[in-house]
């Protein structure tokens, strides 16, 4: 049985107006093997206060996956 759970990353660093959704990092467990995939929000795509959050995490729309490792570097901190 599959385990899912979305975490919804949010953005309020000093210049902004407010809090802003970045994207979903989507947290899948199966067979006590953990996956994870980065889906950026449309919005912050085409913002003016977009940053590169980690090097594997490029700038388009639709699920990331890391790399040959379990999860993105920006999340392990």
């Amino acid at each position: 049985m599959a385990d899912n759970t979305d975490i919804w990353v949010y953005a309020d660093w000093i210049g902004m107006s407010g809090p802003k959704c970045i994207g979903i990092l989507a947290a899948q467990q199966v067979k006590g093997r953990k996956s994870f995939s980065f889906t950026y929000d449309p919005d912050w795509i085409k913002s003016n206060e977009q940053l590169l959050l980690d090097p594997d995490i490029a700038w388009f729309s639709g699920a990331q996956h890391p790399n040959q490792k379990e999860n993105f570097g920006v999340f392990l901190d």
